[in-house]
């Protein structure tokens, strides 16, 4: 039982690391004084006189929850996740996080931060493997380790590679090779950012680096990359940028901006925008940057500017006139349009993006969403395709026409419309498959469920809406802009669907959802058959090969601790051998039984039927345990910057180390 000095200890070091409050705070005469007026001989006994001690605390305290959680994951029959990352710290040290995702004994997901040591050297991805082979070996992980989450850079590849060949000695270069394929998952928010950039950026590297650097396909890319670029520059986004970046970077601007967004105007400007400035649910908003770090920042640009569209054109107009913007800058009506479309464009990016860097185990429905957003995209870049003749941006005369009505599938090769009349361009609103009429959408992109028992006679409203109508003012450049980045973005997430499919463990996860199990890929791939089979028989390669039956032992009755009394003058050989049972085909009864709903989470219910299947369910609470990204360890960086202020500068490797862990283990 624990002395109070134990818990005094305990609870101050807590609150230390909790807080981030710099150890020489003991040292503090007003904080020793605030003790003392509470109880003057505690205060004494057991507040610390200097930060030394409580270095020396916080050191106990580290290893006694250290060995805490060897213990609990010693416990733990499933394998354990790594997730790691790097990070620059504030005094630009390198440090590597390790986070281990696992289901303990009792069937609880647990989240570890395992260390936070600095990384000295070059970034590559040997140097990192070494470190993450020493927090394996010092939390004595060899043999239980799971999964690898991290982002897609190739450095990243390299680490995994090396750890694996660490840790299997005796596989060849292209068996270790094969492995990563199946131990090796990538984090879904950092490749929905790869995709929103390639969207944004009009630029793809391996596309380009596929074609023939002589062909006439590499010089139209050539030529599409530089005129993209030039539109980003000096298109909507690229003005609007400048807008912000330029008004955030004054304090005066940036006054003269909130005093227009709380409706003080001048009065020509009172005269002429007053009215629709009076809004209080805005007076107080800011402009938002955007930045290369941050996921979707562009998203959250352009939908601030379009919530603080009136005042910012209120703020534009009057530095005009004084002299100090071009009218070159302004955002036009057809801008603002683009800016709309666009932001509808990457709004299921954030959505999808916010569901998964949760804390939630969702990893089964990484796969569905990933296809389903490729889904959209595709139905979305046809549907521009059958807007213009011709998708070029020196067209100045290009047709708006629909040969298609709006519930039916754009064609893929429209033919050109032909004048003489101009024509009159139809409303664009994305509809559900037709193969999908009987189900409902949760979300913009974000996969199907079933619809509930009573349905409306009325066809309901299609819920994905990846862009709003079409409209007749906006011009040509922008929206074969936006076609040609839509081409773009659906190469880039096509890349990491073909990743995706070669890493078994996204598809198994979502067959072992006793809600799901190959429903979704059943009607999902309706028209292709081949797919489904193909997904099937892999579940099943993988489940033979990675969790094989166990052995039947059939006992030996001379060695039997408990063997009944025999019966007189027989002895022994008065019983019947033990019967030897058959190994029950557990994928065949689990995927027959009907698909229903649950009252429960998928692993309670594996948890009820761990009896019924025994290497099923070791295989679904080691893969639905899985994360779908690697945020754990964006947000123990986010943790570790509050830690190091500009007080704590001359803090160790080793103490911020152990004050994260701790940090974590405490709040866990």
């Amino acid at each position: 039982m624990k002395t109070q000095g134990d818990l005094f200890r305990h609870t101050f070091v807590s609150w230390m690391a909790n807080s981030d409050i710099p150890f020489t705070v003991v040292e503090s005469p007003d904080f020793r004084q605030l003790f003392h007026m509470l109880n003057e001989s505690m205060t004494s006994t057991l507040l610390p006189k200097g930060g030394d001690t409580m270095r020396t605390w916080l050191n106990d305290i580290y290893l006694q929850e250290f060995e805490s959680v060897v213990e609990r994951m010693a416990e733990s029959p499933y394998k354990k996740h790594l997730s790691f990352d790097l990070w620059t710290s504030p005094g630009t040290a390198a440090f590597l996080a390790v986070v281990a995702h696992y289901f303990d004994v009792s069937g609880a997901l647990q989240t570890h931060l395992l260390a936070l040591p600095r990384i000295r050297g070059s970034h590559t991805g040997e140097n990192i493997a070494v470190g993450i082979q020493g927090i394996v070996e010092q939390f004595d992980l060899t043999g239980q380790l799971g999964y690898f989450q991290a982002d897609n850079m190739d450095s990243n590849d390299t680490c995994i590679s090396a750890v694996l060949a660490h840790y299997n000695p005796t596989l060849t270069v292209r068996q270790i090779t094969a492995l990563k394929l199946i131990k090796r998952v990538r984090c879904t928010g950092h490749i929905l950012n790869l995709v929103a950039k390639a969207f944004l950026e009009g630029k793809n590297k391996r596309l380009m680096n596929s074609l023939d650097p002589n062909s006439q396909a590499r010089l139209s890319a050539v030529e599409e990359s530089k005129l993209l670029e030039e539109w980003r520059k000096s298109g909507p986004i690229g003005k609007l940028h400048f807008l912000v970046h330029w008004i955030r970077r004054s304090p005066q601007r940036r006054d003269a901006f909130s005093g227009i967004a709380k409706g003080q105007l001048l009065e020509e400007e009172e005269e002429e925008f007053g009215a629709i400035l009076s809004d209080k649910a805005i007076a107080n908003l800011q402009l938002r940057a955007d930045n290369d770090t941050r996921w979707h920042s562009v998203y959250y640009m352009i939908d601030r500017a379009l919530t603080l569209r009136d005042p910012l054109e209120v703020f534009c107009q009057r530095f005009v006139r004084i002299a100090e913007l071009e009218d070159e800058s302004l955002l036009t009506q057809s801008d603002w349009l683009v800016l709309r479309e666009i932001r509808a464009i990457l709004e299921p990016f954030k959505i999808i993006t916010k569901k998964f860097e949760g804390r939630l185990p969702n990893f089964p429905e990484v796969v569905s969403h990933t296809y389903t957003l490729h889904q959209n995209l595709t139905e979305l870049y046809q549907q521009y395709t059958a807007t213009f003749e011709t998708p070029s941006f020196n067209s100045s005369d290009l047709t708006f026409q629909r040969e298609h009505s709006p519930s039916q599938a754009a064609p893929e090769d429209p033919q050109p419309a032909t004048p003489p009349t101009p024509p009159v361009r139809s409303r664009r609103i994305p509809r559900i498959p037709r193969h999908f009429a009987d189900f409902e959408v949760e979300l913009p992109a974000l996969g199907y469920r079933e619809p509930p028992p009573a349905r409306d006679t009325n066809p309901p409203e299609p819920v994905i809406e990846l862009g709003e109508p079409i409209d007749d003012a906006l011009d040509n450049d922008g929206f074969s802009s936006i076609q040609s980045s839509l081409k773009l973005a659906i190469k880039k997430i096509e890349k990491y669907i073909e990743l995706m499919d070669n890493t078994p463990a996204y598809w198994a996860s979502m067959i072992l959802l006793p809600d799901c199990k190959t429903r979704w890929i059943e009607r999902f791939f309706q028209s292709n058959p081949a797919k489904v089979q193909s997904i099937k028989a892999n579940f099943k390669r993988y489940y033979d090969q990675q969790y094989p039956p166990v052995a039947n032992v059939e006992p030996q009755l001379q060695g039997y601790a408990r063997r009944p009394a025999q019966r007189p003058g027989f002895g022994v050989g008065f019983y019947d051998a033990p019967e030897v049972t058959q190994h029950q085909d557990e994928v065949r009864i689990y995927l027959s039984e009907p698909v229903l709903p649950l009252n429960e989470s998928p692993f309670q219910w594996w948890q009820r039927n761990r009896e019924r299947f025994p290497r099923l369910s070791t295989m679904a609470f080691e893969l639905l345990s899985i994360p779908p990204c690697s945020t754990e360890c964006e947000r123990t960086f986010s943790l570790a910057k509050l830690a190091l202020s500009q007080q704590r500068q001359s803090t160790s490797d080793e103490t911020i180390s152990k004050l994260q862990c701790v940090k974590n283990w405490l709040r866990n």
